[in-house]
């Protein structure tokens, strides 16, 4: 209701500047001097065992390993386990395979002693026992109490809205009188609840649970809020969005956080790289700072390997807001930015592991609709159904989050997406690549005429199908010539009575890269929204066409 979307924004921002200033002080312990970031002692810290200190290198023929040294009087400096990467060093098992090698007859004493002291001479990491390694129940529970107490000590004390003003008679009203469909806005609906869920998710994620483990953490958080948290009676889409959408922002946060968190290095690098993984991942970031990891060095796991690819692009866009015509007073231009983040390898990802590929990918611009777009779907289960190598087909089980606002409408909420995607190979490294996907949308917000409920809600909540169509010529990293339709259907359940909306959107795209990391494109796309509603309300239909020129660079 009123102020909550303000209460979970002042909540972050706190979790952030507690987080900030404790990062500060315990990733300084693991600093270089040298760095002129921290002045620190040169000491090694344990976890680090030595190896990460001396300059070597490994040499891997057939399964034999051998360890080269410097013997340069300069080689006793310190050295990031990251400069280690580079030669192939790059997780616990080759670390303690090396540390063997090291305490066998195959190095001399002398050369044992210069380059390693005793001290550090001891099994590198092997041991090392991550917080995430058992599952941890009651932490779990407390963090996601504190997740919920946050924002309703602030709103009850500080902002004063009302709605927190909840106790026994409240609760119990809640309960005798079960759910109904709240009036937030759009923006507050779509985006700031599942932020929520995504706390509560990783309330589990960060404390030992799976992905599966960890989703009944963000459902449970979110109906405890519902019912607990808040005088009005529970909403059931509020449930939905922070639920679902909240499994699904929380699982790619935690494997982005993963990613550009760097637990073998030191100083600022290290200091700035938990920085951003908390800003990702506050529970995470949290949980690192009370377990101490954020301050110890020791080998990253799995998931800080896994491929990605992140592109950015920007350019400007012509926008008819009603009819067809480019050239008439309906018309708009206005500045586009956006990204597109495509975790995990395309060919080769694990169709049993929830997430091993996701993708997300959005637009903001300086129109009257700041926010235009947010899209993503990751996997939850995969099936190989047929080919070999130049003819693939996969059917794919996705989590989709979809927000959209245009002249023609706006649409939000979650789905599910079964695609049957087809890979045709056209040259060496070209294919063709279609997919034909069907959506089942579970809590569907979109725009309406003839309804305007408390706190700004301006649209319609209901379930429906959908159905996908692309199809692109691409060689994986750029997309020559691409196609799209997706295709809505919203049966109304809350807002203009027993309306259907059937939303629509076609677009066509050329990249033409000019080298391998930079590329001009064109793009041109439609909007258009058919809603038919109970008389004597008229029927509605909506039209935006779109036209875009953009630059693309991949990072």
């Amino acid at each position: 209701m009123i102020y909550k979307s303000s209460a979970l924004q002042i909540t972050t921002l706190l979790i952030v500047v507690v987080m900030f200033t404790t990062m500060l002080s315990s990733a300084a312990e693991c600093g270089n001097s040298h760095e002129g970031f921290f002045k620190i002692p040169k000491l090694v810290l344990k976890e680090d065992k030595g190896i990460g200190s001396r300059d070597y290198s490994i040499d891997i023929r057939s399964n034999v390993q051998t360890l080269k040294f410097n013997t340069s009087t300069d080689s006793y400096s310190k050295r990031s386990l990251t400069d280690l990467n580079k030669t192939g060093l790059r997780n616990s098992n080759q670390l303690s395979e090396v540390n063997e090698f090291l305490k066998s007859d195959n190095i001399s004493e002398n050369s044992r002693a210069r380059y390693f002291s005793d001290k550090y001479l001891k099994d590198v990491n092997s041991d090392f026992k991550y917080w995430e390694s058992e599952k941890r129940f009651g932490t779990a529970v407390w963090e996601l109490a504190i997740i919920e107490f946050i924002p309703w000590a602030l709103s009850k004390y500080i902002m004063k809205p009302g709605w927190a003003n909840v106790g026994f008679q409240s609760w119990w009203s809640n309960i005798q009188n079960g759910w109904e469909y709240d009036g937030d806005n759009f923006l507050t609906n779509n985006f700031a609840h599942p932020y929520h869920g995504n706390l509560y998710f990783n309330s589990a994620r960060t404390n030992g649970y799976n992905f599966w483990e960890s989703v009944p953490f963000a459902f449970g958080g979110s109906l405890l809020w519902e019912y607990f948290g808040e005088y009005y009676r529970p909403s059931f889409n509020d449930w939905i969005n922070t639920s679902v959408s909240g499994f699904n922002l929380g699982e790619m946060t935690y494997r982005v956080a993963n990613l550009v968190t760097d637990n073998t290095t030191r100083g600022s690098q290290r200091v700035w790289s938990e920085i951003w993984g908390a800003l990702l991942n506050p529970v995470r970031g949290f949980n690192r700072l009370i377990s101490g990891e954020a301050s110890k060095v020791h080998p990253n796991i799995a998931l800080y390997d896994v491929p990605v690819r992140l592109y950015v692009d920007g350019g400007m866009r012509r926008v008819v807001k009603s009819g067809s015509d480019f050239a008439g007073d309906s018309v708009s231009t206005e500045g586009m930015v956006g990204f597109n983040l495509i975790y995990g390898n395309e060919n080769s990802f694990d169709l049993d592991q929830p997430f091993s590929r996701f993708r997300v990918w959005g637009h903001i611009s300086n129109g009257s609709s700041k926010l235009t777009e947010l899209f993503s779907y990751g996997l939850l289960k995969g099936w190989k159904l047929g080919g070999k190598e130049k003819n693939k087909q996969v059917f794919t089980l996705n989590i989709t989050y979809n927000f959209m606002t245009n002249p023609a409408f706006e649409f939000g909420g979650p789905a599910l997406l079964g695609v049957f995607t087809l890979k045709n190979m056209l040259g060496e490294k070209t294919f063709l690549k279609s997919d034909l996907g069907l959506y089942a949308v579970l809590m569907g917000s979109t725009s309406t005429e003839y309804f305007y409920g408390e706190d700004g809600r301006d649209y319609d909540f209901g379930p429906g199908p959908g159905i996908l169509l692309s199809t692109s010529i691409t060689d994986g990293t750029w997309n020559y010539v691409s196609a799209m339709y997706q295709g809505f259907t919203i049966l109304t359940m809350s807002g203009s009575p027993d309306s259907k909306h059937y939303l629509h959107n076609a677009l066509a795209s050329f990249t033409l890269p000019i080298n391998n990391y930079f590329g001009i494109g064109l793009e041109a796309s439609v909007f258009w929204r058919n809603s038919f509603y109970k008389d004597p309300d008229p029927d509605v239909s909506r039209t935006s066409p779109m036209g875009r020129l953009f630059f693309i660079t991949k990072l």
